[in-house]
């Protein structure tokens, strides 16, 4: 399997310009336009969860892991996958506690990734259960 570095993909605007742009409101129409490209309007999300399956995409051997070493979620390894319309990004946690904070939180940053353009579904595993 490849590893991608995605770190820096997505270029930050500078700090005057991003404050700038978030009292204007246009920083949320910016990000749409930039991942427009990605994202099908007409797919519906049921649609879009079929397109984002890793198995079925000639890109699912592309990904890169993080390691989560400090905070609530400490030995979380995400890891991040590309598919045919979008990513796929896993988090395997270490124990239940975590699992079920990331649980508790994994539809809203799915939704909130898709809202502002970047096609994705977001998979929650048990690090006893299933490898890396």
């Amino acid at each position: 399997m490849n590893r991608i570095h995605i770190e820096g993909a997505i270029p930050l605007p500078p700090p005057e310009k991003a404050r700038r742009q978030s009292k204007d409101g246009q920083d949320h129409e910016q990000k749409k336009k930039h991942f427009q490209h990605l994202l099908q309007p007409s797919s519906p999300s049921t649609q879009l969860k079929e397109d984002l399956n890793p198995s079925l995409s000639p890109l699912g051997e592309q990904w890169a892991d993080y390691h989560i070493v400090s905070g609530v979620l400490t030995g979380t390894v995400i890891r991040v996958s590309f598919a045919q319309k979008g990513f796929v990004v896993r988090l395997t946690c270490p124990g239940d506690i975590v699992k079920k904070r990331v649980l508790g939180l994994r539809k809203r940053w799915e939704r909130e990734l898709v809202r502002i353009g970047i096609p994705c579904f977001l998979e929650v595993s048990d690090a006893t259960t299933s490898p890396p």
